[in-house]
């Protein structure tokens, strides 16, 4: 090995010991993980050899699966010392470099492309090259697949039920969300966050009694789970009461209303299929299409915080956040 990996002359003290450093090339062999043959001979001919273990070029991914646009760590070691750059890729596309330390360790981070698909098994691979000689490490990066849920898992026609989703395209409108095959999607429609997640209230529509499923549609991507749609309540008879006459929200939810307890309140008419929702702020005075509180008419109820008081005469209860009631 001679210059300028190796600085000559070497001298040895009294006893024939010496010290000295080399910098190691860069080559096929020095590239290969495992033992490496080391061999010094002197002027008069002697020969001595030891072994240097080259280590072996990994990288790892910190989290391992994770969904689109997410940040993920690339930690990676025994590539070439210095200051050269390496170029990280997923699935072929560049997304980062790092430049290596002395030791041929390095820390970057890169977004997983949006392009990846859902669910999918990705390459990450860093490489790195000097004249010709080519340093690379690969490991696996995971897109787990998209899931839905939905509270509670069973109901009746009418009823209302939560549907929540995660790992879908993120910041994307929904396409559909169907009950045993019949569309149940509110409109407007509810869109994914950055990291593919949704939450939307959705109506049991009628729809054949027993173990079916709610899926959901974002673009190219669908979920589904077990959802069991139920018979329909029948009542037994009972005296036809007095008519209570209807009320306008403002005069029915006034207490509600007086303390700015009251955000919005959704209604579905079962019969005409038809949404009507009443919101008290004045930008929405002249949109507000729910105009009468009629008795066994079922309504959500959207308040920030909880209270108990009296509604159309019947002492009630709310929680924070949507509350579903007859009138």
């Amino acid at each position: 090995m001679g210059s300028p990996n190796v600085t000559y002359p070497i001298n040895f003290d009294s006893n024939g010991n010496f010290v000295t450093s080399i910098d190691l090339p860069v080559n096929s062999a020095t590239l290969a993980a495992g033992a490496l043959a080391i061999k010094v001979t002197d002027t008069g001919g002697r020969i001595g050899t030891t072994n240097l273990t080259i280590a072996s070029r990994i990288i790892t991914l910190d989290p391992a699966s994770s969904v689109r646009f997410s940040e993920v760590k690339v930690t990676g070691s025994g590539f070439i010392s210095g200051n050269l750059g390496a170029t990280i890729t997923y699935a072929g596309a560049s997304v980062a470099t790092a430049s290596p330390d002395t030791e041929g360790d390095f820390t970057t981070t890169f977004v997983v492309p949006v392009s990846a698909g859902i669910p999918s098994s990705n390459t990450v691979t860093a490489t790195m090259s000097l004249s010709g000689a080519i340093a690379s490490a690969s490991a696996t990066h995971t897109i787990p697949k998209a899931f839905v849920t939905v509270s509670p898992d069973s109901g009746e026609p009418g009823s209302g039920v939560v549907v929540t989703g995660s790992n879908f395209s993120g910041f994307a409108i929904l396409d559909s969300i169907t009950i045993a095959g019949v569309p149940a999607l509110m409109r407007p429609a509810p869109q994914t966050d950055k990291d593919g997640k949704f939450s939307s209230l959705v109506i049991v529509p009628t729809a054949p009694v027993g173990t079916r499923s709610v899926e959901v549609g974002v673009g190219v991507v669908s979920a589904l789970t077990p959802f069991t749609v139920k018979a329909p309540l029948i009542a037994p008879p009972t005296p036809t009461p007095t008519p209570v006459p209807p009320m306008t929200p403002e005069s029915g939810l006034a207490q509600l209303l007086g303390e700015n307890n009251l955000e919005r309140v959704w209604n579905f008419n079962n019969t005409t299929k038809v949404w009507t929702f009443f919101d008290p702020r004045p930008a929405f005075s002249e949109a507000n299409s729910l105009t009468q509180l009629n008795s066994n008419q079922v309504y959500w109820i959207n308040i920030p915080a909880g209270k108990s008081l009296t509604l159309n005469g019947k002492e009630r209860t709310l929680t924070s956040g949507w509350n579903l009631l007859a009138w």
